[in-house]
């Protein structure tokens, strides 16, 4: 077994990774992200090309716009956190996952 120090990102990192669609909706999204246990997940073109990463965070974003009291309750348990998450995806069932990614993925 390797130490910490000696690790590799090829020795922690998931393989078999989710992706979504830069057009489907964020609702699906986070079902995806709430039911797989994801804490985001890379958003891929028409080229199958990643173009950008959704993740957790630029969903309590949205949230935080819409609420900042439950943008803080957010941050306080990640059950509490799916519940909302799956919250504001219901509300807000027209938005796409272009309109809430972090864009730019390197």
């Amino acid at each position: 077994m390797k130490t910490p120090a000696k690790l590799c990102v090829e020795d922690v990192m998931t393989r078999n990774v989710l992706t979504i669609r830069k057009h489907d909706l964020v609702f699906d999204a986070i079902r995806k992200m709430n039911t797989d246990g994801a804490s985001a997940l890379p958003v891929i073109d028409e080229n199958d090309s990643i173009c950008g990463i959704l993740s957790s965070s630029d969903v309590l974003k949205q949230a935080y716009d819409l609420n900042s009291d439950i943008a803080m309750l957010c941050v306080m348990s990640d059950t509490l956190r799916k519940s909302i998450t799956e919250s504001i995806a219901e509300d807000n069932r027209e938005l796409l996952v272009s309109d809430l990614m972090t864009h730019g993925a390197v």
